[in-house]
């Protein structure tokens, strides 16, 4: 998803299955269900929230009220969000705050999905 490269449809598929099963968790066992991500769920969840934080062209898919929700769960923990998005922060770190933002991962998650649904339909 970074550096404007092609997502496959492969991995479109992985991101569905991960945020779907993270967003379906109910709250209590959604941070239990984020503390036993692997490296390369953590890496997949950190470049998609990079990708709403400075993708201008994916934010453009966004609808008003899916910006504004955003927006409202991002900008209180704006350094916290913009963490988790750096790959040059340790993986553990970056799961460590994945965790502390459980549910208001899940929501930016939840915004991903109808997006990443789409782009599956093109392919």
């Amino acid at each position: 998803m970074s550096n404007s490269k092609k997502l496959s449809v492969s991995k479109i598929k992985k991101l569905l299955t991960l945020f779907k099963f993270i967003v379906s968790q109910k709250s209590n066992d959604k941070a239990t269900c984020l503390a036993f991500l692997n490296e390369n769920s953590v890496d997949d969840i950190s470049e998609s929230i990079y990708n709403i934080l400075y993708n201008e062209k994916l934010n453009s898919n966004f609808s008003k009220s899916q910006k504004s929700k955003l927006k409202r769960i991002t900008k209180p923990n704006a350094k916290s969000f913009e963490n988790i998005s750096k790959r040059n922060i340790p993986v553990r770190k970056r799961q460590s705050s994945i965790v502390q933002h459980g549910t208001g991962i899940g929501t930016v998650l939840l915004t991903l999905i109808p997006i990443l649904t789409s782009l599956l339909s093109k392919k």
